[in-house]
Parts: C-alpha cells; structure tokens; sequence
C-alpha cells in the first residue's frame, strides 16, 4: 500500500493530495520540551539489540540482551554515533530547516519557501530532504519525529529527485529504504514492499537507525527508557548512502544529539 494510502486512513484529506492533511488522532502524551531538547539520551547501563556482527565492548551483565546468538550493550553501538547535518540544498519547498539544520518542519504551501533551484533538490509533491554527510562504515544516528506521520530513512545518493514518480519517494523504489512512523502504525518499506511492525504503546517518538555499510545491515529502534528493535534488514549496499526524513502534514523531525 502507497504511503498517501496509508495516510489517508489516519488523516482528513484538504487541499493537495499529499500536502494538505490533518491528523485525526491526538497525541496520547504531550511533551512539554522542544523535539530538539527532549531527544533522549541513552545511559550506558541500558540494553540494545545489535547485529550479531559487533562483537567489539565490553559486556555489563546487569544489562545485556541476547540478540543473534551473542549479548551486547548499548555503549557499543554508541561507539559509532555520526554527527549528521540537513542539506539545505536538498529540501522540499515546503521544508523548514532550523536549530542549525537539525530540525526540519513541513509547513503549508502558503508558507513554502522558494528555494533556488538545486539539481538534488527534491521537487513536485515530495515533501522530503536527505542529510549532507554520506553514511560510510558504521554509523548510529537518532531522531524524533512529531507531528501527523514521518518517514526515517536511508537512501542512495542517486535517488532520483525531480518528478513524481515513486522514484523519488523514499521507500516506494530500490534506492531507499524507510520506517514510516505514526501513532497507530510502524512500518518498513522498500521497492513498494511495505512490512507492518506491532509495537507496544508508547509515548516515545525517537528512532534509532544503524547502517554497516560493509555487511550491508540496516536496523530500526524505537528509543524511550530502552531500546526496542523493530526491524533488521540485510541486503548488499551499491552505492553511497544518506539518511533522509519525509513529512506529514504539520510534521516535524529533529536530529538528536548523543
């Protein structure tokens, strides 16, 4: 099923298609601090889930999961924390970027800027922006999401961006890959192949991702007092990556610092 599908069921269609949606749902919880400051930020003792290839760190017993035949810790995957940036030249029209591009909002059509034209800029109704840094070797980021819906994701460098076709949309072609978030649903899609996730309810709105370039793993988290893993995917990399955010309607997505 077609993201705006999904979406449709969550949201009140007004104005565009893709554009002008509102959420039907209420936040269960809301967070007083701003998305940037209430990312959360993981504590050593906590346990996380890895791909069964990082065997390096040392191992608290107090807190340790099983994951892949082997036990790990999450100061192990925080080895490998990226320092990520939005690229400006990248965004959507209707893309805010703040808070030193680390925060994108999406904002009605009225309120759009006019960016300059940019041949990676993505265009016509692809609400979407990628981040500056290319994603190579090991890389662990986090990011909090607000608003209607957002889709975390990684794509190839060489994602087409004009026009629109699903090959500009992440998750609907063989360049990219996302986790679309909202309250109700938690799905990975790649190639318009769409994996539905069941999740506990939980107040949180953080994702983890962690990319081995080399091995060709991509795993999902959902951040709060621990981490949760909601999906792995193995599959062999061709080309550069970047990390990128699609918006919702009134949505916004900040990079959290760890």
């Amino acid at each position: 099923m077609f993201m705006e599908e999904r979406e449709t069921k969550l949201c009140e269609m007004s104005g565009s298609f893709f554009c002008d949606r509102a959420v039907n749902s209420q936040l269960k919880r809301k967070r007083a601090a701003s998305p940037l400051s209430s990312c959360v930020s993981l504590k050593s003792n906590r346990s996380i889930r890895l791909p069964p290839d990082l065997s390096d760190g040392a191992v608290n017993s107090d807190s340790v999961v099983e994951h892949g035949g082997g036990f790990r810790t999450v100061s192990t995957l925080h080895k490998y924390a990226c320092k990520l940036t939005l690229d400006p030249n990248t965004a959507n029209n209707n893309l805010v970027l703040s808070e030193e591009n680390r925060t994108v909002t999406r904002v009605r059509r009225k309120w759009s800027r006019s960016y300059p034209d940019h041949s990676d800029r993505f265009d016509e109704i692809n609400p979407q922006v990628v981040c500056k840094e290319s994603l190579t070797g090991r890389c662990y980021w986090e990011a909090q999401w607000s608003g209607s819906s957002a889709e975390i994701a990684v794509c190839y460098q060489g994602i087409k961006r004009k026009g629109g076709t699903d090959d500009c949309v992440f998750g609907r072609n063989d360049q990219s890959w996302s986790l679309f978030c909202t309250d109700q649903l938690f799905s990975v899609n790649h190639n318009n192949e769409r994996t539905d996730i069941s999740v506990n309810p939980d107040s949180s709105r953080t994702v983890g991702v962690f990319v081995d370039e080399s091995s060709g793993s991509l795993s999902f988290y959902r951040v709060s007092d621990k981490l949760t893993q909601l999906h792995i995917i193995n599959t062999t990399f061709t080309d550069t990556l970047h990390a990128g955010f699609r918006l919702g309607y009134k949505s916004s997505v900040s990079l959290c610092h760890i």
